[in-house]
């Protein structure tokens, strides 16, 4: 069942104009080890219960064995907008108020 262009971008929130300048662009491929890295990437963060900042992020990745900079690792987790958080706000705080 084919719609009208018009309606599918009406239903899709976004302007016909948006829809026909995304089909003129040309597809963008990722490379296999770009896709990795960054599915990696999207892994350790998770595991780290979103505490990893850049620096952390850079040496587990070294570790695995991706070579990167930090601020390539910076600019990613920006690009997928990971917002490190300390451990202490994880936890909570777990002293007990004395009264």
């Amino acid at each position: 069942m084919d719609f009208p262009v018009t309606v599918l971008c009406r239903v899709m929130q976004v302007s016909t104009s948006a829809y026909y300048a995304w089909k003129k662009r040309p597809g963008h491929l990722i490379s296999a080890d770009v896709l990795h890295f960054n599915r990696r990437m999207k892994v350790l963060f998770k595991q780290s219960r979103n505490s990893l900042g850049s620096r952390e992020m850079r040496k587990k990745l070294r570790e695995e064995g991706f070579h990167t900079g930090r601020y390539k690792v910076r600019s990613l987790m920006s690009k997928f907008e990971f917002k490190s958080h300390s451990a202490s706000s994880i936890q909570g705080n777990n002293q007990e108020e004395t009264q």
